[in-house]
């Protein structure tokens, strides 16, 4: 379950910079991350993870590829950039380069520190660049439709 006691305990240890006092989108898709079974080690801001890769994931750009929920969003707008965790995939999407759209989790975007698990990005979006795809999980993943929030943390790669 990624809303649950271990989830919460590594979000608890997040390291806090100077200056801010609420969660941070790299540290919350980090918790999640691990809370599914695939831990991410990315630190810092968001925007320093971008054409990255961190063991166990490599980047890859929007165009002319699809994510697989759990695989991690990259944006590079604003100073810091954004990172959060893709939840679900919908491959019916006609976008202007892309054909596909995403619901995503993530913390502090819009509002510091809030959590959200309910916002729709599309590929075409001028500051989503790309994201780390998780190297193990897609060698076992499908095409369509499929939902990161019912695996558990015990999550074994089959589907």
């Amino acid at each position: 379950d990624i809303y649950g006691w271990g989830t919460i305990f590594e979000i608890s240890s997040c390291p806090v910079r100077s200056g801010s006092y609420w969660l941070q989108c790299v540290c919350y898709a980090r918790a999640l991350a691990k809370a599914t079974g695939r831990p991410y080690e990315g630190f810092g801001n968001a925007k320093e993870h971008i054409d990255k890769s961190v063991a166990g994931y490599r980047y890859t750009d929007k165009v002319g590829n699809v994510p697989t929920p759990g695989d991690i969003a990259l944006w590079d707008s604003g100073p810091w950039g954004h990172i959060a965790l893709i939840a679900e995939v919908n491959r019916n999407y006609a976008g202007q380069n892309c054909n596909y759209n995403m619901r995503i989790v993530e913390a502090n975007y819009g509002q510091n520190g809030l959590v959200r698990h309910d916002r729709i990005l599309y590929c075409d979006e001028p500051d989503f660049k790309g994201y780390l795809f998780f190297l193990i999980f897609h060698c076992f993943s499908s095409i369509g439709f499929i939902s990161i929030l019912s695996y558990s943390s015990s999550y074994s790669g089959d589907l």
